[in-house]
């Protein structure tokens, strides 16, 4: 039977290659090689190939995205009032990332049942939706399909 071993720095076999899961394994750098072992049934292994020469791969900390609403039209509650106009090109929140794991990021602004998210778009990105930074801002998009005399009901 033909199987493989990630091995550790002090050379211990670790896991088989083939149930190589990573989601439990400590952020840092770790080196891969490939060996084609015959073993027998008790896992000792009979004949072995060469290693392959060495690749790192880097585990980092997963990306944590938060959201904050923080509208620059004048609402006094941290939150959007209906009373006050969100105009075109203002900022209505924020996204922040912390931590960052591989960037850059792809952002997308969703859709929530409706086409309300026409209105908004997320500031910083470039040709491809994507971004290094780890705070953006979210705006009022300018020709939004909503607005009204240049601004939005919040």
């Amino acid at each position: 039977m033909g199987n493989g071993f990630i091995i550790n720095d002090w050379k211990q076999r670790i896991l088989p290659a083939k149930l190589l899961d990573t989601s439990n394994w400590d952020e840092g750098t770790y080196q891969f090689a490939l060996v084609n072992e015959v073993l027998t049934n008790d896992i000792n292994p009979t004949v072995s190939s060469e290693l392959t020469t060495p690749i790192s791969m880097n585990i980092v900390a997963s990306h944590k995205i938060a959201y904050e609403k923080s509208p620059q039209s004048g609402a006094t509650k941290g939150d959007y009032e209906y009373t006050k106009n969100v105009n075109e090109g203002q900022t209505v929140g924020k996204i922040t990332v912390n931590p960052q794991g591989i960037m850059p990021l792809t952002y997308v602004v969703d859709t929530n049942g409706d086409s309300t998210y026409e209105n908004f778009e997320i500031d910083g990105l470039d040709s491809n939706n994507a971004s290094s930074q780890t705070s953006l801002n979210v705006k009022i998009k300018q020709n939004a399909p909503d607005l009204v005399s240049g601004g939005l009901k919040a």
